[in-house]
């Protein structure tokens, strides 16, 4: 899993570090917004992971419809909508200093955790906690309870 908010290092190159991720990853995630649709680094990377053959598992986060003509390269693939009511999961997520809390369709996570369990690179498909990294554990689980949708 890569996940970057800030990690890329002062005076790294940041499009480096994102094509050696890409090329490692197994699948990509977008958590699609109207930001990342109108990012054209974010549309290189897609088109990157499509060139190397990644399954694209694309997920709304917020202020999206799904006729939205920006998802039109997604037609070919089931799109699913993280806002969708009911907001039955919440996370709070600190970012820059600022607590938020986040809603999320509790039912649309277990959906994409079921299809990475089908792809075979679910957290519960790799050796746990991962070498050298005793307190990833905590973390996916923030991202993927193990109680989703059963409250």
């Amino acid at each position: 899993m890569f996940l970057d908010i800030s990690g890329i290092g002062a005076g790294e190159r940041w499009k480096e570090a994102l094509r050696k991720a890409n090329t490692r990853c197994e699948a990509v995630v977008l958590l699609a917004s109207p930001e990342a649709l109108d990012s054209s680094e974010c549309r290189v990377e897609i088109r990157m992971a499509e060139h190397y053959g990644k399954p694209i598992l694309v997920a709304l986060l917020r202020d999206l419809e799904i006729s939205d003509p920006r998802l039109d390269p997604f037609r070919d693939t089931q799109i699913v909508d993280l806002a969708a009511p009911p907001g039955n999961h919440s996370e709070i997520v600190e970012y820059r200093g600022q607590r938020y809390e986040v809603r999320f369709n509790a039912e649309t996570l277990i959906r994409i955790k079921t299809r990475l369990v089908d792809l075979g690179i679910a957290p519960e498909s790799f050796r746990w906690p991962a070498r050298g990294h005793p307190n990833a554990s905590a973390a996916l689980t923030s991202i993927f309870p193990a109680n989703v949708g059963h409250s």
